[in-house]
């Protein structure tokens, strides 16, 4: 897991820029450029979304869905807020990123006295 948050961080700088509009099309277009790094599946089962909010693109990672898509072994509960990031393109080609490290969970899991 601690992986995973470095890595769409990365993801987010790599895509490139297209433009200063920040629009639907583009949140579209950001979303289909993520899905070559993630894969079409991630984006389809919702583990990374692309949405519009404000003068900005939002891309969620919900480790929620990503759990989801494991088979379920009922060894191990989790709960996790989705990460996002606020990304904006700029009029060089680059990228603006922001994001909230502040990050709450919470772990449960079968121990040999049974829920802990």
């Amino acid at each position: 897991m601690n992986r995973a948050l470095p890595f769409v961080f990365l993801l987010a700088l790599s895509a490139p820029a297209f433009g200063q509009t920040v629009d639907s099309q583009g949140a579209k277009q950001l979303s289909d450029d993520l899905s070559r790094y993630v894969g079409k599946q991630a984006i389809d089962k919702g583990i990374l979304k692309v949405s519009l909010e404000g003068g900005a693109y939002r891309i969620l990672f919900d480790f929620k869905a990503l759990a989801a898509s494991f088979p379920d072994q009922k060894l191990l509960k989790f709960d996790f807020a989705p990460y996002a990031l606020m990304v904006k393109p700029r009029s060089d080609g680059s990228w603006d990123v922001s994001m909230d490290f502040s990050q709450t969970a919470s772990f449960e899991f079968n121990g040999p006295e049974g829920l802990q």
